[in-house]
């Protein structure tokens, strides 16, 4: 499979698609149009249904790739993800769409720009359902939401997006993450549970092209099932752990009931078993992970250390300190420990993000009382989190080209640097690229910067004084910064 050129250095937009409208190439022009590039995977649609992935294959920037038969949601975004990951370009962003015109190219951009400020995590764009809502998405998402909070305590509102944004270093956690159809989905939020990977929401509009949702192919019955079931065995490989680590623990205190720290020694033991053993269900079964066991072991051994430590504390203070039975003190502990991790996930580690909306709904007054001093938009970022020169960027081909440019560095907070350069005036300036431009924030040491638009316009005063020549000085400026000292 040849890789094509037009989608490299650009983030990309996967769009699964079965028995597709006449709706989706108006979608993929929009998202093409916005500067993305698009993969979409034709998952053995009918022959009936080929002139769409005909027409898209003629369309710039999109690649399209084929099913000779239908394998699912899950197969096709994997399709999509193999091919993104030979290309090799850690710089890229990754956002799923579905093909059915539910996700809204602007809500796209939005999640994906979420996914940039959040480098590591998986960002959803979640409905609200409290509007009106068909019953069978409304009630197929709060039984599987429901079910997943019991088994992961992690809140997570839309279970069934199909709106994901990520970057490219979490492209193997999707390849290996089980499941063909629309369980994939629901096996791609546990697995990031696993493996500490956080997840981001925020909203977006909730759109339906008709009250039973009926462009849509997910099976109520068959596709719950098959969500459901996964939820079950992950939950039931935490309950067979449970079971097996107090019958051991239970087993060990009789044996060391006169040895100084019997209860203890005890409880690593059973630790150390329980959690071997819940390891390889979980790898093996559950999950039926491939990755190198070694790696995932160590990854595993640090979780379980952590755990083990906090348990050992714990049990302590309830044998040794209140003087409470073994049997009791041991089942008291895992209930403790459970509240607490329930608490720190719920009130810290998956607290909303209550900043990540559009313009439209942007509240100023809102952000100031939580605390925010100053709100600026930019764009394209041209570093990365080291303070090095990006050489791709989220934007279209025309805007990277040689412009006159403006833009801000940021060293550290208060702590700012602005570039101004003319451009497209003959035996003057030329202006500069993107790339250009990253560089000189690269050598001026900045740990982020970012494009500003206008740059053919832009004034740079110092004092009264212009200190450059604008290429059209006539443009009204309604958007101005000030710097100055206060006595």
């Amino acid at each position: 499979m040849s890789l094509s050129m037009e989608i490299r250095g650009v983030d990309i937009v996967v769009i699964p698609a079965y028995q597709p409208s006449e709706m989706l190439p108006d979608l993929v022009k929009k998202v093409v149009a916005a500067g993305y590039g698009v993969i979409v995977v034709d998952d053995g649609s009918a022959p009936d249904k080929q002139w769409i992935f005909e027409q898209l294959n003629n369309l710039s920037g999109v690649v399209v790739l084929h099913h000779v038969e239908n394998t699912g949601k899950g197969a096709a975004l994997k399709t999509a993800f193999a091919y993104i990951r030979k290309l090799e370009d850690a710089t890229i962003y990754i956002v799923t769409m579905d093909a059915d015109g539910q996700h809204l190219p602007e809500d796209m951009e939005r999640t994906i720009m979420a996914a940039r400020l959040h480098p590591g995590s998986l960002v959803l764009g979640v409905r609200n359902f409290d509007k009106d809502i068909p019953l069978r998405s409304k009630l197929g998402n709060k039984i599987t939401r429901t079910v997943f909070r019991i088994v992961s305590r992690t809140k997570v509102t839309d279970t069934q997006t199909g709106l994901r944004a990520f970057n490219f270093s979490l492209l193997d956690y999707m390849l290996q993450t089980e499941g063909s159809r629309y369980e994939y989905e629901m096996n791609m939020l546990l697995h990031c549970h696993r493996n500490g990977i956080p997840v981001v929401e925020i909203p977006i509009k909730t759109v339906y092209l008709d009250r039973e949702n009926s462009s849509s192919h997910f099976h109520p019955f068959r596709d719950s099932i098959k969500i459901l079931k996964t939820i079950f065995k992950f939950a039931s490989s935490s309950l067979a752990s449970f079971a097996l680590d107090y019958v051991l623990f239970m087993a060990l205190a009789a044996v060391t009931r006169g040895f100084q720290y019997g209860v203890l020694m005890s409880n690593v033991i059973a630790r150390l078993g329980s959690g071997t053993f819940n390891y390889l269900l979980n790898r093996n079964l559950v999950f039926k992970d491939q990755q190198n066991a070694r790696k995932t072991f160590l990854g595993y051994l640090l979780l379980a250390t952590g755990i083990l430590l906090a348990n050992n504390v714990v049990l302590s203070f309830y044998t040794y300190v209140l003087g409470i039975s073994v049997w009791l003190a041991k089942i008291l502990t895992e209930v403790t420990l459970f509240l607490i991790s329930l608490t720190v996930q719920t009130t810290l580690i998956f607290k909303k993000d209550t900043y990540h909306k559009s313009q439209k709904t942007f509240d100023v007054q809102q952000v100031m009382q939580d605390g925010a001093y100053q709100s600026w938009t930019f764009g394209p970022n041209l570093l990365d989190e080291n303070g090095k020169a990006l050489s791709s960027f989220n934007t279209w081909d025309y805007i990277r080209q040689t412009h006159p440019r403006s833009a801000i560095g940021y060293y550290k907070p208060g702590h700012y640097c602005f570039v101004v350069v003319d451009g497209r005036q003959s035996g003057y300036s030329r202006g500069m690229t993107l790339p250009e431009l990253a560089r000189v924030f690269e050598d001026l040491g900045c740990s982020a910067a970012y494009n500003l638009d206008g740059g053919h316009s832009t004034f740079m005063t110092i004092g009264d004084q212009v200190v450059n020549r604008p290429y059209k000085p006539g443009h009204q400026i309604v958007d101005c910064l000030y710097f100055g000292e206060v006595a």
